[in-house]
């Protein structure tokens, strides 16, 4: 049973069941775990034999944390939790600061593909905590997409009964979890030419950022959440997917 920030929660984790404070037989060789920065939405877990991996894809999107491992020396692997990339967006920077938008009219972005996915969208959770019948500790929260109009006030329900009646954050995390699994797709992939000015990767942005797209009337922050490069005897070809994500 764990609470505190979640990049804080997702270290102690890692140490425990993979590095330093394992037993030898679990303990990868190698293999460190920076300290956290603290910087993690505040979150709380209580669990047993769950896969540590999927432990860290939920705390890394309930928490607004990433985590990587990075080869530091030789074969020496380090696991450091903390956000990735800035926030580029025009929202942000205009006009005091520089900004990446990506917009056919700007001469700056082509193949634009724009995927709004709404057929599985839930946007309020009660996450269900212990106890009998009407007595059961209930935590409500809402997420992205509930205010886009009068009539798009989605609701659903988890169990979260493992999480003992003191424990609001674990409710939470669950609830913050959940929500971002069920919120509306919006997916947004283009292909770099690599030349375009202001779209040049790792110039412009890179993995983890936040940068505007515009496409006709659609305008929306979204972050890079994938980069694939395939190079063959043709030259380089870039794929991007960016993403809205939950916060």
């Amino acid at each position: 049973t764990k609470a505190g920030p979640a990049d804080q929660i997702m270290v102690a984790y890692a140490r425990e069941q993979a590095a330093d404070l394992a037993s030898a037989t679990r303990s990868f060789p190698n293999f460190t775990v920076a300290a956290s920065l603290d910087v993690g939405t505040g979150a709380g877990k209580r669990l047993r034999y769950d896969s540590l991996f999927k432990v860290f894809q939920d705390l890394s999107e309930a928490g607004n944390v990433d985590f990587q491992i990075v080869r530091i020396n030789d074969n020496n692997l380090r696991l450091i939790v903390a956000p990735i990339g800035i926030d580029r967006t025009q929202t942000r920077n205009y006009p005091f600061a520089p900004f990446v938008r990506l917009d056919p009219a700007r001469g700056n972005l082509e193949d634009p593909s724009l995927l709004l996915d709404r057929r599985e969208e839930q946007n309020y959770v009660y996450a269900l905590g212990q106890g009998a019948n009407e007595n059961r500790i209930l935590a409500e929260l809402s997420g992205l997409g509930i205010g886009d109009s009068p009539y798009n006030r989605i609701e659903f329900k988890i169990d979260v009964r493992r999480a003992l009646r003191n424990e609001t954050n674990t409710l939470l995390t669950s609830a913050r979890s959940e929500l971002a699994d069920k919120r509306a797709v919006k997916e947004f992939t283009f292909k770099p030419s690599g030349t375009e000015p202001g779209n040049i990767y790792r110039q412009d942005w890179d993995i983890g950022d936040k940068i505007t797209a515009a496409w006709d009337n659609v305008q929306i922050d979204l972050r890079v959440i994938e980069v694939e490069l395939r190079v063959d005897s043709s030259g380089e070809d870039i794929n991007v997917k960016l993403e809205e994500q939950y916060e």
